[in-house]
Order: structure tokens, then sequence, then C-alpha cells
């Protein structure tokens, strides 16, 4: 995004650790602040933490942490903090929590081939059951991607709004069951 005909630029670096240093870079159209994010990974990286800086949206600001439950996958949460010039370099977001109590609720997490699928119980704010998939290329390094699970509402978004690849979808899936108290 141009701020005063400039374009906004950010620090980029990712780690697993506790803190990164890298090159600015411009941001996307989409892409209006800076943020410094730290990513809790529960997945075959069990107990690691990944520490990001980057371009990010505004909108997404002060939303709480991104929660991705895969179910015996893992769950990844995130919290990121915006932030601007020299700010970020002391910004650090809150550690990521997630609420592990059951909602009632439970989605379909499948096999990235998609061969194998079966429900998973989803918790807290987790309340819709989303698929991502398609293709990013984030610091010239292609990945393909596709993952289904319980999440927060606001992941499309985020996810779509930090990666503004054209090949890259988010869609709500059908919750496939839903147990009211």
């Amino acid at each position: 995004m141009k701020v005063g005909g400039v374009a906004l630029e950010c620090e980029e670096c990712s780690i697993f650790g506790n803190n990164c240093t890298g090159r600015k870079k411009p941001c996307s159209q989409y892409q209006d602040t800076c943020s410094v994010s730290v990513t809790s990974l529960n997945l075959t990286l069990e107990g690691q933490t990944a520490f990001t800086k980057s371009c990010f949206s505004s909108e997404l600001c002060n939303k709480g942490p991104l929660i991705i439950n895969m179910g015996s996958s893992g769950t990844s949460v995130t919290e990121s903090r915006c932030c601007g010039g020299d700010a970020c370099n002391t910004a650090r977001p809150l550690k990521p929590r997630r609420n592990t109590t059951l909602n009632g609720k439970e989605c379909s997490v499948c096999l990235p081939d998609g061969t194998e699928c079966k429900p998973i119980k989803c918790a807290g704010d987790e309340t819709k059951c989303l698929e991502i998939s398609g293709t990013t290329n984030e610091s010239n390094y292609k990945s393909h991607i596709r993952t289904r699970g319980c999440w927060r509402d606001v992941v499309c978004v985020n996810l779509v709004a930090q990666w503004p690849d054209p090949h890259l979808g988010c869609s709500l899936e059908k919750v496939i069951k839903e147990v009211v108290g």
C-alpha cells in the first residue's frame, strides 16, 4: 500500500526462536501495516515456537489468536501485534493460548491427498469448519497448501490478507455435528 506516494515497507523474517531480523520489503496493496507474530506449533514439531516479522492488514489487528486445529495432526496458534517503524523492533505479541474446552462442534479433517477423512472435535471459539487449498509463493519458496479442520471465523480473512496469492483459496465447510446444550 502506498503511504504518501511511497509503498509501505516492513522488515520480513521468520525463525524458530524468539526474535529475527531481515530486510525491509515492500508490502502488497492489501497490507497496510507491519506486524510481529509468535506461533506456537504443536504439530510434528512438538512445542516449537516461530517468530515472524512481516507486512500485515490492519483489519486483522487485535482480532485474537489465529487457531488452526487439525485434530491428531496437531494445532497451530498464532498471536500477532501490529506495529510501525522502530516500534516493530521491540513489539512482542502475547504468548499464544488456545481454549481447549470442547464446544460440541465437529469438523472433518483429511490427509493432504484427500484419501482419508475423519471427524475431529472443536474447542473454544473454533466455530467454523474450513478448508484451505492452493499454492503460495513466500520468499521465492513455492509451497502447496491443503488442510481442513476446526478454525476461528477470522482464519480465511487472515490467511488471504497475509498471502494475497491468487492461487490460495479458503472456503467454509459444513459443520458435520453440532451438539446444542
